[in-house]
C-alpha cells in the first residue's frame, strides 16, 4: 500500500513536471537526474571500496536536489534557483568531488562534460558564457592545484580506481545519451508544437485576410478589396471593363417589406451577377445598394454582352412577396491610357444618366 502511495505521489509529480515550460520541466529532470546519480554512486562507491567519506557529497548534492525542486515549483523563485544551483555546482561540488575521488585519477572530468551540456542547454547569453568560462578555469586551476598541492587530494587504492572505471564510464556515457535524448525530444516537441501553432496562425490570418476583404452580407468581395483590386490592376496597366450597377427603387423595397427582406434581395441578386460573370471577372459590393463587376482583358463590346445577360437575368428574378427588381448601370474601359478615377467617374455618370431616364438599363461609354 506504501509503495502503491509513493508510486502515485511519483505520478503526479510527474504530471504537474509536465505543465511547466520547457526550460523548468528540464531543470527540474536534471535535479531528479542529480538524486538518482547520488544514490547509484553511493551504492557503486560502497561496491568498489571507496572510503564512505567520499559519499558525503553525493549525500548532500541529494539533499539539496529535492530542496531545490521543492522550489523550483514557485514561479518567483525558478530563475534565480535555476542559477544559483548551478553556481553551487560549480563552484562546490565539483572541487569537493574533484578532490575526495582522487583528482585527475577518477572520472570526476566525465561529470564536467554532463554539467557541460546541460548549461548549454538551460542557459543562453552573458550566465551561459560565464558557466562554461567557469568550468575551464576550474578545470585548470585544480589541475594545477593538483600538481602543486598533490597531499590535499585523496589516495585511494588502484584497484578501487579501477572498479570504478568500470562502473563510472559506461553509467556517465547513459547519463549523456539520456539527456541528449531529454533535450532532442524536447526539442522536437517544442518545434512540432511551433509548427503546428505556425499551420494554426497561417490559418486564422488568411480567415482573417478573408474577413477584411468580404462583404457581411452579401458573401462576396467588399468596397476595399474593390478599390484595392483596381490600383492594382492600373499599377499593371490591364485593360478592363468595370461596370458599377445599382438596384432601381430598393428604398421602397425596404419601406415596404422590411429590411430582413432588402437583404435577402441583395443576396440573390449578388448571386445572380456571379452567376453570370463566372470566373471572367470579379464580383464585389461597392456601397449600400450598389455593386461593381471588374472584367479583365476584356474590350468593351464584351463588357456590354455581360451587361445585357446580366439585365435579362435580373428582370427574371422571382420573389416570395410577388415584386420583382431591375438595376441600372454603367460601363467605363480601362485601357491603360486614362486613369482609374476617370473610369469610375465615367461608369457613375453612365448610372446617373440611367437612373434619370427611365432605369432598368446599362450604358455603355462610346
Amino acid at each position: 500500500m506504501k509503495t502503491k502511495s509513493l508510486a502515485d505521489k511519483f505520478k503526479k509529480l510527474i504530471a504537474s513536471i509536465q505543465r511547466f515550460e520547457l526550460r523548468r520541466k528540464v531543470f527540474i529532470f536534471v535535479l531528479l537526474t542529480i538524486i538518482f546519480i547520488s544514490i547509484v554512486n553511493i551504492i557503486g562507491n560502497t561496491l568498489v571500496g571507496f572510503d564512505f567519506y567520499v559519499n558525503y557529497k553525493w549525500i548532500v548534492a541529494a539533499i539539496l536536489a529535492g530542496i531545490v525542486i521543492k522550489y523550483s515549483f514557485h514561479e518567483k523563485y525558478i530563475n534565480k534557483i535555476t542559477k544559483v544551483t548551478f553556481i553551487i555546482i560549480i563552484y562546490l561540488f565539483v572541487p569537493i568531488a574533484w578532490i575526495t575521488s582522487g583528482g585527475s585519477n577518477s572520472l570526476s572530468i566525465a561529470y564536467l562534460f554532463l554539467i557541460c551540456i546541460t548549461i548549454n542547454f538551460l542557459f543562453q547569453g552573458k550566465f551561459r558564457l560565464f558557466c562554461n568560462f567557469s568550468i575551464i578555469f576550474l578545470f585548470f586551476t585544480l589541475i594545477y592545484v593538483e600538481k602543486k598541492y598533490s597531499s590535499v587530494f585523496a589516495v585511494h587504492d588502484p584497484e578501487v580506481y579501477f572498479k570504478d572505471m568500470l562502473l563510472q564510464i559506461p553509467f556517465t556515457l547513459i547519463l549523456a545519451s539520456l539527456l541528449l535524448k531529454l533535450f532532442s525530444d524536447a526539442y522536437r516537441h517544442e518545434k512540432e508544437t511551433l509548427e503546428k501553432y505556425t499551420i494554426l496562425l497561417n490559418q486564422k490570418n488568411i480567415e482573417l485576410e478573408k474577413i477584411a476583404v468580404t462583404d457581411d452580407l452579401t458573401g462576396q468581395y467588399n468596397r476595399r478589396f474593390m478599390i484595392n483590386s483596381l490600383e492594382k490592376l492600373e499599377k499593371e496597366r490591364t485593360q478592363l471593363v468595370v461596370i458599377i450597377l445599382d438596384v432601381d427603387n430598393f428604398k421602397y423595397v425596404n419601406d415596404n417589406y422590411g429590411h430582413a427582406v432588402g437583404d435577402s434581395v441583395l443576396r440573390k441578386l449578388v448571386n445572380n451577377i456571379v452567376e453570370v460573370v463566372g470566373e471572367n471577372g470579379v464580383v464585389g459590393r461597392y456601397g449600400g445598394d450598389e455593386f461593381m463587376v471588374l472584367l479583365s482583358n476584356t474590350n468593351l463590346d464584351e463588357g456590354k454582352q455581360v451587361a445585357n445577360k446580366l439585365l435579362q437575368k435580373t428582370n427574371n428574378l422571382h420573389f416570395d412577396q410577388g415584386f420583382k427588381i431591375t438595376v441600372s448601370g454603367g460601363i467605363a474601359l480601362f485601357d491603360g491610357e486614362n486613369s482609374i478615377d476617370e473610369v469610375l467617374k465615367n461608369a457613375d455618370q453612365l448610372l446617373y444618366e440611367v437612373k434619370s431616364s427611365g432605369k432598368n438599363n446599362i450604358l455603355s461609354e462610346n
